[in-house]
């Protein structure tokens, strides 16, 4: 069997994918390593930056990995319709998008006591909120790590095929 080079637009969703899938991880984890942080240093102000940071993360972040997985995908397809290596990108796409399935799993008990609070639901004390944010903070940068590996997977199946 003839393995012939991928076409322009195949190279552009791999590259989309690998770099999208990067950037995603850097994102996701920045609210971790900087945001995070800084909202802590403003005590009285710690819940409204989250709440700042958490709703542009949600407005942004499924969009963001929803675009890179269907890049993959296309990937996928491409090199299984060219007979060479197209798992590697399936998984990548898997890896990139299940920062949704996570969320909802791992993070919404978190993500539901912090927004009671931001509405008035419910009040937390200093303590229990900087516990909550710290919380927070590591399975989100845990989460981070999804399009990281997907990034990585993507770039991989590229070089091998």
């Amino acid at each position: 069997m003839s393995v012939t080079a991928p076409p322009p637009g195949a190279l552009v969703a791999v590259a989309t994918g690998v770099v999208g899938a990067g950037w995603l991880s850097g994102a996701i984890a920045n609210f971790s390593i900087i945001g995070m942080p800084t909202a802590q240093s403003i005590p009285q102000s710690t819940l409204e930056i989250w709440h700042g940071l958490f709703t542009r993360g949600m407005a942004a972040m499924p969009k963001v990995a929803g675009t890179v997985a269907l890049a993959y995908a296309y990937a996928a397809y491409d090199a299984h319709s060219r007979g060479t290596s197209w798992k590697g990108y399936l998984s990548a796409a898997a890896l990139v998008i299940s920062i949704v399935p996570f969320t909802i799993v791992f993070m919404t008990p978190t993500n539901s006591t912090l927004l009671a609070a931001v509405s008035g639901q419910s009040v937390l004390s200093q303590a229990t909120l900087s516990e909550l944010i710290r919380k927070w903070s590591f399975l989100n940068i845990t989460r981070s790590f999804l399009p990281l590996l997907g990034a990585a997977t993507g770039f991989v199946t590229f070089l091998r095929n």
